[in-house]
């Protein structure tokens, strides 16, 4: 599933899993995340939704996402692509 087929109560779910982790992320991880998004997506403005669901769907980029960031994904059920696999 892309990021872009993601309903509403998708989108909710997602977000609400960010903000958690947000909020309990530390200086570090949140500039590894802050580090893939210029990855992602060099100069633009970013949905996070896009940011994760990129490196979820890839092998190489899944372990590039903060560690306790991918276990919040996996614990939501999240991610889809190469990491349900």
């Amino acid at each position: 599933m892309a990021f872009d087929k993601l309903n509403p109560n998708q989108r909710s779910r997602f977000h609400a899993m960010f903000e958690r982790w947000l909020c309990n992320a530390t200086d570090q991880e949140y500039q590894e995340f802050a580090n893939l998004r210029e990855l992602i997506a060099p100069g633009q403005v970013c949905s996070v939704v896009r940011i994760a669901l990129t490196c979820v769907s890839d092998p190489v980029m899944i372990n590039r996402l903060p560690a306790s960031l991918r276990e919040a994904l996996l614990a939501e059920n999240w991610p889809v692509g190469y990491a349900a696999a």
